[in-house]
């Protein structure tokens, strides 16, 4: 397996990162798999991919860098359930 830990995060592993954040929930979720592909990794070795980028272990940056951006996302997301709950509560 490639030694990518201190490695650069890439414009391509960028942009797997945006499509795993985008695309991980909703009737539109993508696969790892699909979110590599989309992102420009070679279909044959998509799979591969996704599990390097999504495991710490090998990249710890961009993991990182997914779980927060998710968390924000819950968050933001968590945020406006809330409010709306709330507007009806006080009509």
């Amino acid at each position: 397996m490639k030694n990518i830990i201190n490695k650069q995060v890439t414009d391509k592993q960028k942009n797997f990162a945006r499509y795993i954040v985008e695309n991980s929930f909703g009737e539109n979720a993508m696969s790892h798999s699909a979110c590599a592909k989309k992102a420009g990794y070679a279909p044959e070795s998509a799979g591969q991919r996704a599990y390097e980028l999504t495991n710490p272990e090998f990249s710890p940056k961009l993991c990182s860098t997914i779980s927060l951006a998710n968390s924000f996302c819950l968050s933001v997301t968590g945020l406006l359930i809330i409010f709306f709950i709330f507007s009806f509560i006080t009509k």
